[in-house]
């Protein structure tokens, strides 16, 4: 596709003389002109705190980031302004999606460019809209352009097809299981964004965390003239949340779990569960993902943003919206060091087929 994309530039550059220089300028080849130094989530305000260098020798007049996990591209954002040649951006930028901030290791990566002169860069490994950035469903004739978990589990899509559907079956893989299902009837016509929003209700343990690897698939969907489609190849169903087997501590772990405890949660009363841990690596660490398993699944994941030197510890807290707590054991998942290498449990990561 990208190669095609190329030869039609190329092409039309070669057809249309006088607009040669604007595409050259515009080519995917050049070196970024943006360098994104922070990326950052502020939970009570719902921003991204952003950091950038304009690095081209034009001023800048637009720019999209791509806001990244492990799980893929979470959503696009936009800044607009007049960046001058060498200037370090520093903005809050406001985003819709609710619960951001509980994705660690967010990173946020340039996708397109727009100067001052009307010349723009596009970003040749990650594209600037979201219907190309997520996976698809394919033959499905259904595009997804939003697949996010937060207090909700929020799915945008458009029926490309020719007719309009009349029932769409959706669901909402983690680690490669579908642990979510919603049957949607109504009419869809041919190109109509449809917005949904799905509580968790009484689903399974949807868990909102970088390391689930969230992805939206389509299972089926009803014409209006009678045909359907069925996902030839679905994913194995987990509707009860993902299966774990606790397994003996690993000595070669870098995290030692000191202590693991849970609290119920009720109609007036938020649980929480918490742990205490200690770096036990020969290196520096600046966060940690747990996740607490409880009835042999995981109940929850989260991660600690804190900086440990080696042989310190800590203990810290997350929400538990589960009514029924028993045995709790807390498990490690992954760290990840100042010199920015990172360990997971290989008992987690052998539950993941795709790498970061």
């Amino acid at each position: 596709m990208l190669n095609r994309a190329v030869a039609l530039v190329a092409i039309t550059a070669f057809a249309i003389g006088t607009t040669l220089l604007r595409l050259v300028s515009a080519s995917p080849l050049m070196p970024p002109p943006i360098t994104s130094q922070t990326c950052s989530m502020d939970q009570h305000w719902n921003t991204l705190d952003v950091t950038f260098v304009n690095d081209s020798p034009k001023p800048v007049r637009k720019v999209r980031f791509a806001v990244t996990t492990a799980s893929g591209v979470l959503t696009m954002i936009d800044d607009v302004g007049q960046y001058t040649p060498g200037e370090i951006v520093r903005h809050r930028l406001r985003t819709k999606l609710k619960f951001l901030y509980i994705y660690g290791n967010t990173r946020c990566v340039p996708v397109s460019v727009r100067f001052q002169d009307g010349t723009t860069w596009q970003n040749p490994s990650v594209p600037s809209e979201m219907e190309q950035a997520l996976p698809q469903t394919p033959r499905s004739r259904v595009a997804f352009s939003q697949c996010f978990v937060g207090n909700a589990i929020y799915m945008n899509f458009r029926n490309i097809a020719q007719e309009s559907a009349t029932e769409v079956d959706l669901g909402l893989v983690q680690h490669d299981l579908l642990v979510a299902r919603f049957r949607e009837k109504g009419t869809f016509s041919p190109g109509t964004l449809i917005r949904r929003e799905f509580g968790y209700g009484s689903m399974g343990n949807v868990l909102g965390d970088d390391m689930m690897r969230n992805r939206c698939i389509v299972l089926g969907v009803h014409y209006l003239s009678g045909a359907t489609w069925s996902n030839p190849s679905p994913p194995p169903q987990a509707l009860k949340g993902i299966p774990f087997t606790v397994t003996p501590e690993d000595s070669l772990a870098p995290l030692t779990i000191l202590g693991c405890r849970a609290s119920s949660s009720s109609s007036d009363y938020n649980g929480d569960w918490s742990v205490t841990y200690r770096n036990t690596s020969s290196k520096s660490m600046v966060s940690a993902d747990f996740a607490i398993v409880m009835h042999g699944i995981i109940e929850a994941a989260a991660q600690d943003l804190h900086n440990l030197a080696p042989g310190d510890g800590n203990t810290t807290r997350f929400l538990l919206d589960d009514p029924h707590v028993y045995h709790p054991r807390c498990v490690p998942l992954r760290a990840t060091y100042a010199d920015g290498s990172t360990w997971i449990n290989p008992l987690f990561a052998s539950k993941t087929s795709t790498s970061d």
